[in-house]
């Protein structure tokens, strides 16, 4: 490969300039040719860096996301009422969520609500306004009981 310097030596060279000039060329195609040989390492090295930090930003991700799912928290009413579901086969309506629990029927309808829309219970599609809605624990929440130890 043709470098930078041939053109300048091969001048020097036909017009007999002097010999120090000739070490000069000679210790800059010395620096030249250990600066690309250390560009070409480096660049190799930011090529492994960047791969390998890829791989560490993805595995932070993913202990991030597992971290916030432990870390979802509900109220202790919240709680009550999910150990209350999971004892009970199959749908209860809230009044009887609330008596079992001792949670006041207005905090009671509240909580199966916010947690009926997070996704803690199941509840069956309501034909008739006039009827009480049925809950049931739902998959997350009995993954929530599980994860923060609160059933055996």
């Amino acid at each position: 490969m043709p470098s930078i310097f041939d053109g300048l030596e091969k001048l020097i060279t036909e017009h007999g300039s002097a010999a120090i000039l000739r070490e000069r060329v000679a210790l800059a195609r010395e620096r030249y040719d250990a600066l690309e040989a250390e560009y070409s390492q480096l660049k190799a090295e930011h090529a492994a860096l960047a791969t390998e930090l890829k791989k560490e930003r993805e595995a932070a991700n993913r202990l991030r996301n597992l971290a916030s799912k432990g870390r979802e928290q509900l109220n202790e009413d919240q709680e009550k009422i999910l150990v209350h579901l999971s004892k009970v086969h199959g749908y209860t309506v809230a009044g009887r969520v609330s008596q079992h629990t001792g949670i006041s029927m207005l905090k009671t309808e509240y909580h199966l609500k916010e947690l009926r829309d997070e996704k803690y219970l199941d509840t069956p599609m309501v034909i008739r306004s006039d009827e009480p809605r049925n809950y049931k624990l739902g998959h997350r929440g009995r993954e929530y009981l599980i994860n923060h130890g609160l059933v055996e």
